[in-house]
């Protein structure tokens, strides 16, 4: 699990969030300053934990596996990435 993955899904979230209560006629109330920020430290106490886990184990793994088999995986997402990206099946943006 890569640690920037959770962040990313949090600021995702955060995003969605703020557009939804730019559209007019919203049905969704403002919330206050401390309900934001109540939601960002949520968000980011979350992203740290989750990213803490993953990078603790991920170095145990290492530290008792070969590292050989996480080197394939991850060459092997790349190629398959790199190849949705020419045939076109992803998009970059």
């Amino acid at each position: 699990m890569d640690g920037a993955l959770p962040v990313a899904a949090a600021q995702l979230a955060a995003g969605e969030q703020r557009q939804r209560g730019r559209h007019a006629g919203t049905s969704t109330p403002s919330r206050s300053p401390i309900t934001r920020s109540a939601s960002r430290a949520t968000g980011v106490l979350v992203s740290f934990v989750v990213a803490y886990a993953s990078i603790a184990w991920l170095l145990r793994y290492v530290s008792r596996h070969s590292i050989v088999v996480f080197a394939g995986y991850r060459v092997a997402l790349g190629l398959l990435l790199a190849a949705g990206l020419v045939t076109g099946a992803l998009s970059a943006t």
